[in-house]
């Protein structure tokens, strides 16, 4: 991959929560998560972040520097 490509992958909000709920679960078990605990994580991380941008003002994602507050991931996408 370019790195413009993983750029653009990574300012994605959802792959920026999903990516977070990855580390995050292979940091706890020490090891590859289970794919479903994954997905699921990454969907509530997903789903906060939508909730809270709603709650904000729906250009909260786009000017924070911090974006999805669940998972660290960069507004200004």
């Amino acid at each position: 991959m370019t790195s413009s490509v993983e750029n653009n992958l990574l300012d994605d909000l959802f792959m920026g929560c999903a990516f977070a709920a990855y580390v995050e679960l292979a940091i706890a078990c020490g090891g590859i998560p289970n794919s479903e605990a994954t997905r699921r994580l990454a969907y509530h991380h997903y789903e906060q972040a939508l909730a809270d941008s709603r709650r904000c003002g729906k250009d909260r994602l786009r000017s924070s520097p911090v974006g999805c507050t669940m998972c660290s991931q960069k507004g200004d996408a």
